[in-house]
């Protein structure tokens, strides 16, 4: 299934690329089909957090990362007592800024932090395994196996901001292959939101590595583009196919407000907020996610008030939508189990922090 991808994707390119030319922006294609998944199989209390990273490191365990604490959260959808484990500081084992959390080899989480420029692998117990150099303000992308593939940003002095997709070792942290991609991936104006008044930015940052050598991109207006090869210039365009733009609801203005704040773009002012209402909301939420079947799961950012939506396609094809319940903020894919880390809206007693939890569901039954 994970050969599939690639070469289903070759195959096909003339006819998606015909395909795409006959469909204009936004038109349905494919009937939309829901995929039945039912409720979630568990659901347990998640410490709050400004990680949305989610690392199953097997069907029934998901680590998540305690931004506030500064510590990492091993959660048991059977109920077991969560492993919680690390602390602030410098030295080995110690966290200064946790940037995400993924799956590591043999069952262990990997750990990136972005002020020590470093991953950290450890037993979901909290044992530290082994440490690897990684890119100042690296993203990972995916598990971490004998290599971790991501992003990092790369500030060119007054010159401007460079994404880089990047593949590192994990053994040693050299750099095993990188890459700048177009920023305008799909068509003219299409960007991923990245730029600011007075700041050129060049390249994507919203690249996934596919396990056969390739490099997706979740672009525009319901827009894959993937390039079959990471080191070639030819892409396939694979369009989401009952694609409608939709604008940002209260919650989204919200949260564009608080991440705008004390950001290096500088506060959000009324015309940002107001030109941010008036604009349809990039399709996709976070980075897409090849899963170890091959399938390619986009969670888009559709409705996220009671429901987020995920995208799922085999190959080049679409093969449904998979609704779960909740504002999702990041999830992980493992054999048959979906894990989901959602936030529900702050209380009172909250003091305006989003609280959150991780629930699993059975995703037995989808398409492979």
């Amino acid at each position: 299934m994970i050969r599939r991808f690639i070469l289903a994707a070759r195959v096909a390119a003339l006819v998606l690329t015909s395909l795409v030319a006959t469909a204009g922006c936004g038109d349905v294609t494919v009937e939309e089909r829901l995929l039945p998944v039912g409720a979630p199989v568990a659901e347990v209390e998640a410490p709050a957090s400004a990680v949305s990273s989610v690392a199953l490191v097997s069907e029934g365990t998901a680590c998540v990362a305690d931004s506030y604490f500064v510590r990492i959260h091993c959660l048991h959808r059977d109920g077991r007592r969560a492993e919680i484990w690390g602390r602030q500081g410098e030295g080995p084992g110690e966290f200064a800024d946790i940037r995400a959390v993924v799956r590591g080899p043999q069952g262990s989480v990997a750990v990136v932090d972005g002020n020590l420029r470093r991953v950290t692998t450890f037993q979901p117990t909290g044992e530290r395994v082994s440490e690897t150099r990684v890119p100042v303000l690296f993203t990972p992308k995916g598990p971490m196996s004998a290599v971790l593939d991501g992003h990092y940003m790369h500030m060119d002095g007054l010159a401007g901001l460079d994404f880089r997709q990047v593949q590192i070792q994990a053994a040693t942290g050299e750099t095993a292959w990188e890459r700048t991609f177009p920023r305008d991936l799909a068509e003219p104006g299409c960007h991923d939101g990245a730029a600011s008044d007075g700041l050129e930015v060049r390249g994507s940052a919203r690249g996934t590595a596919t396990p056969a050598g390739g490099v997706v991109f979740a672009a525009c207006d319901g827009q894959l583009v993937l390039f079959p090869d990471r080191d070639g210039d030819s892409t396939v365009a694979v369009r989401r196919p009952a694609y409608v733009g939709e604008l940002p609801n209260q919650r989204d203005v919200d949260g564009f407000v608080d991440a705008r704040r004390g950001s290096f773009m500088g506060d959000a002012t009324d015309d940002d907020v107001e030109a941010y209402r008036q604009e349809a909301k990039q399709w996709s939420f976070l980075d897409p996610r090849v899963d170890d079947s091959g399938r390619l799961w986009v969670l888009t950012s559709r409705d996220r008030d009671e429901f987020s939506y995920f995208e799922l396609y085999v190959g080049a094809e679409y093969v449904g939508t998979v609704r779960v319940r909740g504002r999702v903020a990041g999830f992980d894919v493992l054999g048959d189990a979906l894990a989901v880390a959602t936030t529900r809206r702050p209380t009172a007693a909250d003091e305006g922090i989003d609280q959150r939890s991780v629930a699993w569901y059975d995703i037995a039954g989808l398409p492979s």
